[in-house]
């Protein structure tokens, strides 16, 4: 026990798990679960025994109520913390009565019924929700709408567990995380380069191809500083670096960036490329917890009604000065 208080005042913080000071944690579970006397817990059982039967459903259930609490309400205060943690133990409770139990006690026959029956109550309950004609709503969640245009940059490799990436690192990133520019048609191409802000600046563009016809838009994940390691090579033997006529460069700048401005310049004028650069500014404050954006906020503070000077002052006021 000593050695297990030791590492949590101590070490707990050294970096993620496992680590090397680890090693000090796991010896002392493994010395009180070798030393373990049940005669000495008998009563620690007798009535803690409750939280044990219901730890599962407890599991199951307390990620969801957090979450939904910490995205639901603007203010997640303690009490209203404390409130979910108790009703995560009262629904934890009912679900290992109504449900836990009952598999524990009931047939393997029946037990598959059951299973195959709750299958298809979430298939059906996927289709229906999916459904455009159950929900038309006016959709304000951004990591929604980011999501459904960045499918255009979903991995394309069938075999791959991650679906979408940054920063490329691998010649394949290139061809599994972005369109490809043709060689048989005479568009513009227009390669958009970066870090995440590229993204948003290709979902701009690419949610909006009908209005450029004469256009075809990919992206490439990198930073200024990566033009000074390995990664620099890998983007200028890229196909689309190599067929594109504009590079559209966005990225969330920092002071140590305008060294390598020059060499991203010097890259595009020697393989005869037309170079634009993006700012991030002006730079507003952040979404709420319900994830809207400062426009979000105004739209729906006003009963969408747009007045330009209202509007101006309320941007103003939530600009990030600093950043200016």
């Amino acid at each position: 026990m000593f050695g297990l208080f030791f590492y949590i005042s101590k070490f707990n913080y050294e970096g993620a798990h496992p680590n090397p000071y680890s090693i000090i944690f796991l010896v002392s579970l493994a010395f009180i679960i070798i030393f373990n006397n049940d005669n000495e817990f008998i009563n620690i059982k007798k009535y803690l025994s409750f939280f044990g039967k219901i730890s599962y459903s407890l599991y199951l259930w307390h990620f969801p109520i957090l979450i939904i609490g910490n995205n639901y309400f603007d203010k997640y205060t303690d009490l209203l913390k404390t409130l979910s943690v108790f009703i995560c133990f009262i629904i934890s409770f009912l679900t290992y009565l109504i449900i836990e139990k009952k598999f524990r006690e009931i047939h393997v026959r029946n037990s598959l019924y059951l299973f195959f029956s709750l299958i298809l109550l979430v298939i059906v309950s996927k289709i229906i929700l999916k459904s455009d004609q159950i929900f038309k709503v006016f959709n304000t969640d951004n990591y929604f709408l980011a999501s459904e245009s960045s499918r255009y940059l979903e991995n394309k490799n069938q075999f791959s567990l991650r679906k979408a990436k940054n920063i490329f690192s691998f010649e394949s990133d290139s061809k599994n995380y972005s369109p490809q520019f043709s060689n048989k048609n005479n568009k513009l191409k227009v390669f958009i380069v970066g870090d995440s802000h590229s993204k948003d600046l290709f979902n701009i563009f690419i949610t909006n191809k009908n209005e450029y016809p004469n256009m075809e838009f990919a992206r490439y994940g990198i930073n200024l500083k990566d033009l000074r390691n390995y990664r620099k090579d890998i983007f200028l033997n890229s196909n689309n670096f190599m067929n594109a006529d504009y590079i559209l460069f966005s990225q969330r700048y920092e002071d140590l960036d305008l060294y390598y401005i020059q060499d991203l310049i010097d890259i595009t004028k020697k393989n005869k490329k037309k170079l634009i650069l993006f700012l991030k500014r002006p730079e507003f404050a952040g979404n709420d917890k319900k994830n809207y954006t400062i426009l979000d906020k105004f739209f729906l503070e006003n009963n969408k009604v747009i007045n330009k000077e209202d509007m101006d002052k309320f941007l103003f006021k939530n600009l990030k000065k600093n950043k200016l």
